[in-house]
């Protein structure tokens, strides 16, 4: 049997164990049915809690469980939020702001050949945020960088070092949280060390120094077994309103140890909507477009002739269009000379027996006698035709192959 010293040594070990996870520091947006079926076996709260998640957010995105997982959804999120604003004014008012955190990483102590690196690398990537606003592929190029561990690690460094050096020079604000531990103890041990998770303390700073004055609202879902059939929410909202009342939002998911990002329909809707007209010459259609629910008109037949809303999704600049196969010639198309109009008669040969028909007996202005033609529109007979007469009817002729003058009594009456 083991020693106390034994056991305590393998305590020890156990408590500082970091498991190699694998696969990609931040994933691909999936169903959040997947958590739903992850607990399917579990205690019959999270059964419950899950259920009605997977209902209010569609779908979520999983990080890399390393011990950096709460930074990075922090991050990855903050970037995302931008990326979908569409909003270069707020992307440039950013790059103003993090370049001005140095003087407050340079007031509590950091060298700046620390950080500078770290740095350099976020405004990287803003300005890639930046050129990629509007882009199919935009979500991709982040992802990608993100999946990136030296652009990946370097942001949320970045991100620790805001953190503790906001904390630092707003201590009286976090300082009543602490319990026998000084602020510079606490930054020491959970901020500034690298695969440290975030606490609850830590992401208040973090969301306080950067995303709020952003302009970004914040939830965060907490995913336990207390008491309830829904998860419970704490979120943080910015000081200041956007311009149209409504801050993007960020959401994460909490469960014990671990963060991942969640998401509801409307977070992928275009926030700029714009009317257009396809009766513009301008318009090119889009193959993805948002129309607003509660607009009832497009339930109507046809409507898709009329002007609609359309979702200002990317459009792409007319030198990046595929060229038309069948290209048009660059030469002038010369058009066809007409012929003059002609009267259509028969020409008769000079041995063909001339008859005079008359005006109204020529063969080329006699209406066709079937049952057919006459409801064709073309018949004078049809009502639709501009010359139309009524076909009248005489007793008389009623038993007569002839009518009068010996015209057919089918003839229309001169």
């Amino acid at each position: 049997m083991a020693s106390a010293e034994e056991l305590a040594e393998l305590q020890k070990l156990s408590s500082e164990y970091n498991p190699d996870v694998v696969g990609d520091f931040v994933g691909h947006r999936q169903s959040s049915n997947a958590i739903t079926a992850e607990y399917a076996r579990a205690d019959p709260i999270y059964i419950l809690k899950t259920q009605a998640l997977a209902n209010q957010y569609y779908q979520y995105r999983p990080v890399k469980g390393d011990g950096n997982c709460g930074w990075r959804a922090l991050a990855y999120g903050y970037f995302e939020v931008l990326l979908r604003t569409t909003n270069r004014e707020r992307i440039d008012r950013e790059l103003a702001r993090l370049k001005s955190y140095n003087t407050l990483l340079d007031s509590v102590g950091y060298d700046q050949d620390l950080y500078i690196d770290f740095v350099q690398e976020t405004l990287d990537l803003l300005e890639q945020t930046a050129a990629t606003l509007g882009h199919p592929d935009g979500e991709q190029k982040l992802l990608a960088s993100f999946n990136d561990e030296s652009i990946s690690n370097s942001v949320i460094t970045h991100f620790r070092l805001i953190t503790s050096a906001w904390i630092k020079s707003n201590a009286d604000l976090y300082e009543p949280f602490l319990q026998n531990v000084s602020i510079d103890q606490y930054r020491a041990a959970h901020i500034d060390p690298y695969q440290v998770e975030i606490e609850h303390l830590g992401m208040h700073a973090c969301i306080d120094a950067i995303l709020k004055p952003a302009g970004i609202a914040v939830d965060v879902m907490y995913l336990d077994r207390s008491e309830g059939e829904e998860v419970n929410t704490i979120n943080w909202e910015p000081d200041m309103k956007d311009e149209s009342g409504i801050n993007p939002k960020l959401r994460l998911l909490y469960r014990p140890g671990h963060y991942d990002i969640l998401y509801k329909q409307e977070d992928h809707l275009e926030l700029d909507v714009r009317f257009v007209s396809t009766q513009d010459p301008t318009f090119m259609p889009h193959h993805h477009y948002a129309v607003p629910e509660e607009n009832w008109l497009f339930s109507i037949p046809g409507i898709s002739m009329a002007p609609q809303y359309y979702a200002n999704v990317y459009e792409p600049p007319l030198d990046a269009i595929a060229p038309d196969p069948f290209p048009v010639p660059t030469h002038a198309i010369q058009p066809i000379p007409s012929s003059p109009v002609s009267d259509h008669r028969f020409r008769k040969s000079q041995y063909q027996l001339d008859v005079d028909y008359g005006p109204r007996a020529s063969p080329h202005n006699e209406p066709c006698q079937t049952e057919a033609m006459k409801q064709a529109g073309e018949s004078p007979a049809h009502y639709k035709n501009q010359e139309f007469q009524p076909i009248i009817w005489e007793p008389g002729n009623e038993y007569n192959k002839s009518g009068r003058d010996g015209e057919p009594h089918s003839r229309r009456p001169s």
